[in-house]
């Protein structure tokens, strides 16, 4: 594969925050995601993701939320995919690549299985799995 305009090495630094202690983490699944949305930024493409501090203001302990409205949002993020990247088709519509980003050894949740049913979910273990998936839709999908 030829070399990136961008330091793929940038995403790997201890620059991604924890959402709980707002310290700096080393968690793989968050490093990978973070590496994916850059290159997406460098294409660029347009994709949809809802940030995991979304999630903690949500449910975490600080929530102003009641129980009752936890659970109604919680019916429509449960399961929600790491990535949906989008291709506009010149008829309007679009085309979408749906990605469930994951370490070697991270298990996929069973309400991510359920939506899973939904639609077509690539789950990719590594940024070069990720990647040339990526590619290759943005290049072929018609």
């Amino acid at each position: 594969m030829k070399e990136l305009p961008f330091a793929k090495r940038k995403a790997t630094r201890n620059n991604i925050h924890d959402t709980v202690t707002h310290k700096p983490t080393k968690d793989a699944e968050k490093i990978l995601q973070r590496q994916i949305e850059e290159y997406l930024d460098y294409l660029p493409v347009e994709y949809i993701r809802i940030p995991d501090t979304v999630y903690y203001i949500l449910f975490g302990p600080q929530s102003k939320l009641s129980t009752k409205e936890k659970v109604f949002v919680a019916k429509y993020l449960k399961g929600m995919k790491d990535l949906i990247i989008l291709k506009p088709l010149d008829n309007g519509y679009a085309l979408a690549l749906v990605l469930e980003l994951k370490t070697k050894t991270g298990k996929v949740s069973q309400g991510q299985k359920n939506k899973h049913k939904l639609l077509t979910t690539h789950v990719k273990r590594s940024f070069d799995d990720a990647r040339e998936l990526i590619d290759d839709f943005v290049n072929n999908a018609k």
